[in-house]
């Protein structure tokens, strides 16, 4: 006899072999259409909440550039009158020599306000403030003296 065992099937035999493919159960269309709705309605809350925090963060961003225009305007004219004061300091140094010159005097418009007339008189002008208006009336009432008269 033989000193060998044969393997032999279980018995009841095998289980069948699965050769077709296992294809899993299809999502339904309203549960794909559930879940877009739900994906939408997160991202809009989140939109909502970020560019409520955005317009936050912007209102102060503003409010505190708002606040500092004071200080900056200060700075800014503590600048200019600095730079004035260079100027004034390099023209009296240029013109020590001319005993006539006055340091920080306008040269050629001395009244800077006035408004001449075309016929050279300027009494009207100083009696008015120097506004637009008063600038075309007398510019009317000067050419209309010419004219007539």
């Amino acid at each position: 006899m033989a000193s060998y065992k044969q393997d032999l099937a279980p018995p009841g035999g095998y289980k069948d072999i699965q050769w077709q493919r296992a294809l899993r159960k299809p999502v339904s269309g309203w549960k794909i259409i559930g879940g877009l709705v739900a994906v939408h309605a997160f991202g809009g809350l989140l939109w909502y909440f970020k560019k409520k925090q955005q317009l936050l963060e912007t209102t102060e961003l503003f409010d505190s550039r708002v606040a500092l225009i004071p200080f900056y305007t200060a700075e800014q004219d503590r600048l200019r009158l600095k730079q004035l004061r260079s100027y004034r300091d390099y023209e009296a140094e240029l013109m020590k020599d001319n005993p006539n010159w006055v340091v920080g005097e306008q040269l050629y418009h001395k009244d800077v306000n006035s408004i001449r007339n075309y016929d050279g008189d300027d009494t009207n002008a100083l009696k008015t403030p120097d506004t637009i208006s008063n600038r075309v009336n007398l510019f009317f009432t000067s050419t209309f003296r010419k004219i007539f008269s």
